[in-house]
């Protein structure tokens, strides 16, 4: 090789390590870089040293050689190499840092994804749990409602046919007394004819015409107190006020029992169902068939019309009572009751005892637009 040869060759070997050693600088960083540091004056010498070698004769060259190599080039060898290893060290040391910082934050990693692992499977069995009780619950419901539908519809069945028989019983009424009563009293009114038709003396037919005319009046009485019944026209025609005096007066005629009739308050000016349905409650308030009514000899009634809404109060203060539950009442009337206020969007309530009467309150909102 010749000398320019090995000269370009030595600087581009200068210049690799030059630029090594700077990349080593960096890594280390400004506080560990005393050894780089050395590194580098080392081989500045070196290249100093090695480059006046360049300029020697071949006798210098073969005379001095050896000595120089020994003398200066091989000291500032061995320190350059020192500080070679001195780098490789703190490599190693900053090596085995990293990889026990790599293996701590592996470990935290693992730990934070068991926790966040237990952490979901405890949120998923929260869910899971809270979702089963959940729908237990929806379960229970259901079937708590299924069978309240069931009871209400056997309810329904029973109030059905308890309706049915009512109806036909009140057929066989209407027909018993048309028979019994208008028809008879038409037979009677017949008969007098008849005999006024073959009766020749002035005196007999006179007499037969007035017979004739009283069996006329109590055939209209009769008819009229069987639609009365049926519907009073009086509350059509006079109010809710006269038909509820009507209606307490014909009962305490047919019952024997004594009520005291209470009104006050706005009364007159209400809807057409609200008079219907208030005088149908104090209809089966008073009937007989109510459960209330056993050996009752009192009654205290008191209706109240109200700005807001409509009161009305039935104690039957002396009678025998009976168990006010709900699932214990089967008739009509207290049932029927019940229903009417609430079609008018209030509320019915019966309060009772075996051996100290019957209170009855009902509260009817006066505004309501639902008609009975």
């Amino acid at each position: 090789m010749s000398r320019r040869a090995a000269r370009q060759r030595f600087f581009q070997i200068e210049q690799r390590m030059n630029t090594n050693a700077k990349r080593l600088e960096a890594q280390l960083g400004s506080q560990r870089n005393e050894p780089v540091q050395r590194l580098l004056r080392g081989l500045k010498r070196i290249r100093f040293l090695i480059a006046s070698i360049f300029k020697w004769t071949p006798k210098e060259r073969q005379a001095r050689g050896a000595a120089f190599l020994r003398d200066n080039v091989v000291p500032e060898r061995t320190a350059a190499l020192n500080a070679t290893r001195e780098i490789e060290s703190l490599r190693t040391i900053d090596l085995r840092r990293e990889r026990e910082e790599l293996i701590r934050a592996r470990q935290a990693f693992s730990k934070f994804g068991l926790i966040a692992l237990l952490a979901l499977m405890a949120f998923v069995l929260t869910v899971g749990l809270v979702t089963s009780v959940r729908l237990r619950s929806l379960e229970m419901r259901a079937q708590s409602l299924q069978l309240q539908t069931e009871q209400d519809r056997e309810k329904l069945r029973n109030l059905s046919l308890q309706m049915s028989k009512a109806l036909e019983d009140e057929r066989r009424l209407i027909s018993r007394e048309l028979h019994d009563q208008i028809g008879q009293l038409l037979t009677a009114i017949q008969m007098k004819f008849n005999k006024i038709e073959i009766s020749t003396d002035p005196s007999e037919r006179s007499h037969y015409v007035q017979e004739g005319k009283a069996l006329v009046y109590r055939t209209v009485t009769a008819a009229r107190d069987l639609a009365m019944g049926l519907r009073p026209s009086v509350l059509d025609d006079l109010g809710l006020v006269a038909a509820l005096e009507w209606e307490v007066r014909e009962f305490k005629r047919r019952s024997g029992i004594l009520v005291n009739l209470n009104l006050d308050g706005n009364l007159s000016e209400m809807p057409d169902g609200h008079r219907t349905c208030l005088y149908r409650i104090v209809q089966e308030a008073l009937t007989p068939t109510v459960d209330a009514i056993p050996e009752a000899k009192h009654v205290e009634l008191t209706v109240h019309g109200g700005k807001d809404q409509i009161s009305l109060t039935s104690l039957w203060d002396d009678g025998k009572g009976f168990d006010a539950k709900p699932s214990t009442r089967r008739g009509l009337g207290l049932v029927g009751i019940e229903e009417r206020a609430r079609e008018l969007g209030g509320s019915a309530e019966i309060h009772s005892e075996a051996g100290k009467g019957t209170l009855l309150e009902v509260q009817i909102p006066s505004g309501s637009e639902v008609h009975a």
